[in-house]
């Protein structure tokens, strides 16, 4: 079940944190609503755009940031199902971190998944997210199908519902017996 109405009112002026609030700096963004396009860095020094990207399909954002403290138990569970839709689904993460820290954080992770690079956080403001391990599916129409909070159980079984959706293949069989059960933030 993708979350369909996210941030409530809550207002949060701040960066990307590792707390149990999510929030935005103006506007939330809900379901249905145009994505905010971007044109960011991969740490292959390779260029991605979110135009692009949707042309071969919908995409997913994993919004991360490179020191929360939640990291070591999340990032697993999102390189599992990375891994499980590969050449399938579109997975990208979103850090707020320089060229250096962000490979730095994606070799030491193991991380399966491009990783942009958003250090003056625009792109994680424009999108509204404050709280890290945030996920969004982007639509080929360019418009939010889906937002994924957080990363315990409730938040990843059914990202991995619309990644087994999106690549058009069988439910991956991902352990999460060790991810919290209900929502979970850093």
């Amino acid at each position: 079940m993708a979350v369909k109405h996210i941030f409530g009112g809550l207002l949060v002026l701040m960066g990307l944190g590792c707390s149990s609030q999510v929030g935005v700096a103006g506007s939330p963004l809900a379901v249905g609503d145009a994505a905010p396009g971007f044109d960011l860095l991969e740490t292959s020094g390779k260029q991605a755009s979110l135009k692009d990207l949707v042309k071969k399909g919908p995409v997913f954002l994993y919004f991360v940031k490179g020191t929360c403290s939640s990291n070591p138990s999340a990032v697993p569970a999102f390189s599992q199902l990375a891994k499980a839709y590969a050449g399938k689904a579109q997975f990208y993460a979103v850090i707020d971190e320089d060229a250096e820290n962000a490979k730095r954080w994606k070799t030491g992770y193991s991380a399966p998944f491009p990783v942009l690079l958003d250090p003056e956080k625009k792109v994680i403001g424009a999108y509204g997210v404050s709280s890290s391990q945030t996920s969004f599916q982007i639509g080929a129409d360019g418009k939010v199908a889906a937002i994924y909070l957080g990363w315990g159980q409730d938040s990843l079984k059914p990202l991995n519902v619309a990644m087994a959706k999106v690549a058009a293949a069988p439910l991956a069989k991902v352990d999460l017996s060790e991810i919290p059960s209900g929502t979970t933030y850093g």
